[in-house]
């Protein structure tokens, strides 16, 4: 071990804990990629979506945070989007805590 240790919710390239993917249409989420944003208290992040292929009309993405254990929903948001580009949505959460 280092002189310094880094907290384990910082500074991480990959998803840390289960993932679960549900296909429900021909339309589904093809990529995604969150980060931390350096905010002063680390309680917000940036995710982008790519959906697979073009589409006409509306797709909804619903963004959740799940417990790290009991998986219990801390935190569900919906969105309407009209785009297969990058759809990038920042996410608030300010009773997240730090380091545990």
């Amino acid at each position: 071990m280092g002189r310094r240790r880094l907290p384990a919710s910082r500074d991480f390239g990959s998803i840390n804990g289960n993932v679960e993917l549900i296909a429900t249409d021909a339309t589904f989420i093809d990529d995604v990629f969150v980060k931390n944003l350096n905010t002063t208290d680390y309680r917000t992040v940036e995710v982008q979506t790519s959906l697979n292929k073009p589409f006409s009309g509306n797709a909804k993405v619903r963004y959740e945070l799940l417990a790290q254990k009991g998986n219990k929903v801390l935190f569900s948001e919906n969105e309407t989007v009209t785009t297969t580009d990058k759809i990038v949505k920042r996410l608030d959460y300010p009773q997240a805590s730090y380091g545990r």
